[in-house]
């Protein structure tokens, strides 16, 4: 959540447009170096492909039969585990932490799925090797078949560096979203005779031995057959285990990863237990059931934001978390109470089996510890509340949740009863940071916190970042414009960094929405434009 000023993947403090990584004292055009009187103003029909040896970033790569990340592709060998395999081609390059590869055994045996992950130094990040070698010893018809893996010395070495794969069968049909149309394949009867049953036996395999696979999502269930009827759970990147003989269903780790949209709520805050693969088999459910209530418009495999954010805000206000069609029936109890924000009350593997005998199991609900604002104007208890606030009441919102003291603790004091302390401290850091720059500031960072998919506007025009189909081309159409608008006046030293300021936080906001090319694209995008200016 929140911009790359604030969070960083790559542990720098900040951005290189607020704090230069070099150790400077700001950029020059975040803190003026020169002292920056006066004004800018556009005279040079600036794109991002000037500045030395920037290149134009924002042109299509091209071809080559090579992966970005390892400068691999078909007929290169691999060496793992002292077996030598074959690329013969490059299955996906869409994820944010590996390349998928079809690689063909030394044997000349049946194809396999090779995940090869991108370079990592940071041991607590890489895939969990007592889940792995669990899991390898698991040979169920509804978990993947993992083949082999290498993590920390077993890791495959190329080109003078070493990364951490995970070698699985071939899954022929795909995953869940790969079919022609989500509601046709998705009916109840497909759902509830099929999906339920073989995804919940997995899931009951895998909890059986003491593994929690923490990245539940419909692209990590996959298809053995191609007519899409056989369903297995794999890629166990973010799997962890607990000790075989602890009675202990929970527990905490310092690293988690797993997909936002799919995680339960609990879990980044690192408490792992069964329940928090139950809530996201749940979300799948939905997915698949109600694409038209969670995914977008133009393309329902994909998460719409907004969406997303309905679903979230009507689960902490104890409600159903869509609307549900009563003609779904059990099916629609099923997703409620897989879904509970309250993990205690949420379902788990007892409930899903009493479910599965046609057995009534009540679902919950309860009212959630909210500490809401009470500003005078109305009190805020969801994130849209205080969106719709600061919106609405442009002349007070500032007095009564920034400068004020008692209204500034009571933002922070609900903003933790949502979420959790480390999220609150990043919040709470990225407004203190900004109210030196201003009320506008200030504004922008929180509305854009909670409300990513927030369009940039020239003028009349929007520009989405955020989830785009075409971020080069959104990208591109932003600085037409800007030069287009800026053109016909002399801008203000202010306005420049205000605009710099809104490009990025939206575009670090993408990166960490994105794949592994948007994620580089967002890189490329930032480091030339600071050039630029610079130059």
């Amino acid at each position: 959540e929140g911009s790359g000023f604030i969070n960083q993947q790559d542990g720098g403090e900040g951005s290189g447009f607020i704090n230069q990584q070099d150790g400077g004292d700001g950029s020059g055009f975040i803190n003026q170096q020169d002292g920056g009187e006066g004004s800018l103003t556009s005279q040079s029909g600036l794109t991002l492909s000037e500045g030395p040896g920037s290149g134009d970033v924002l042109q299509e790569k091209s071809g080559g039969g090579k992966s970005a990340r390892h400068n691999l592709g078909p007929g290169d060998v691999l060496d793992l585990n002292g077996k030598t395999y074959t690329i013969t081609r490059i299955l996906s390059q869409s994820s944010g932490e590996a390349v998928i590869y079809m690689v063909l055994p030394p044997d000349g045996g049946a194809e396999c799925v090779l995940k090869l992950y991108f370079e990592q130094h940071d041991p607590s990040r890489e895939p969990n090797a007592e889940a792995l070698t669990r899991i390898k010893g698991i040979k169920d018809e509804d978990i993947l078949e993992l083949l082999d893996f290498g993590t920390g010395d077993r890791k495959v070495k190329d080109k003078g560096k070493a990364y951490c794969y995970e070698l699985s069968a071939f899954a022929r049909g795909g995953t869940l979203l790969d079919v022609p149309d989500l509601k046709a394949k998705y009916t109840p009867d497909f759902l509830t005779e099929r999906v339920v049953p073989e995804i919940f036996r997995g899931l009951q395999i895998l909890h059986g031995k003491r593994i929690y696979h923490g990245d539940i999502k419909p692209r990590n269930i996959f298809y053995l057959d191609e007519a899409q009827s056989d369903l297995v759970i794999g890629d166990y990147g973010s799997a962890k285990t607990f000790d075989m003989k602890a009675k202990d269903n929970l527990s905490a780790f310092s690293t988690v990863i797993g997909t936002n949209y799919y995680l339960a709520p609990e879990q980044s805050k690192g408490i792992v237990s069964e329940k928090n693969d139950y809530y996201s088999f749940g979300v799948v459910l939905l997915h698949l059931l109600y694409p038209e209530h969670y995914g977008r418009n133009d393309d329902p495999r994909r998460v719409d934001f907004e969406k997303y954010r309905r679903f979230t805000t009507r689960q902490y206000s104890g409600k159903p978390v869509v609307d549900f069609n009563p003609a779904y029936g059990r099916l629609n109890d099923l997703i409620a109470g897989l879904t509970l924000v309250d993990h205690q009350r949420r379902w788990g593997g007892q409930e899903v089996a009493r479910w599965l005998k046609g057995q009534r199991v009540p679902v919950q609900y309860a009212g959630l510890d909210i500490k809401p604002i009470k500003t005078g104007y109305g009190d805020i208890y969801t994130q849209e509340d205080l969106v719709q606030f600061i919106e609405t009441q442009p002349n007070r919102w500032y007095g009564s949740l920034i400068s004020d003291r008692h209204g500034f603790d009571a933002l922070m004091d609900w903003y933790i009863s949502l979420t959790d302390l480390n999220r609150k401290r990043a919040f709470e850091g990225m407004l203190l940071y900004y109210k030196d720059e201003g009320a506008e500031y200030v504004r922008e960072a929180i509305l854009r916190y909670f409300d990513p998919a927030r369009p940039l506007m020239v003028g009349d025009d929007r520009f989405h970042f955020y989830q785009s189909d075409d971020l080069r081309a959104e990208i591109r159409g932003f600085w037409a414009r800007l030069d287009q608008a800026w053109r016909r006046t002399e801008v203000e030293i202010k306005t420049f960094r205000y605009a710099l300021f809104v490009f990025e936080f939206a575009l670090q906001q993408a990166a960490q929405a994105g794949d592994a090319d948007t994620q580089t694209l967002v890189r490329r995008v930032l480091d030339t434009t600071a050039k630029v200016l610079r130059t």
